[in-house]
């Protein structure tokens, strides 16, 4: 994950889903912040977003989708699938 303005910020996936991300990260984020992630999925390479703080709790964060390609849609997707068979 990284930001747009501030620089890159590292953090592990815990979730996805089609909505949003979970994320574990050692960086201060702030609810409502608006941050640009790249998150490799296996098997389905590098999705792109733009994604919306809407909480933290104990070092994880959980971001909402708010700009997701299509191809990336489609990636997230095949991803939340695959892992709910």
């Amino acid at each position: 994950m990284r930001r747009e303005v501030e620089g890159p910020v590292e953090g592990i996936c815990t979730d996805v889903s089609t909505g949003g991300i979970g994320l574990r990260v050692w960086e201060s984020l702030r609810i409502g912040e608006t941050v640009r992630i790249t998150v490799e999925l296996p098997g389905r390479g590098a999705v792109d977003a733009s994604a919306q703080v809407v909480r933290i709790a104990e070092g994880e964060v959980g971001l909402r989708f708010v700009k997701l390609s299509q191809r990336s849609l489609l990636a997230v997707v095949a991803h939340v699938s695959n892992q709910t068979n």
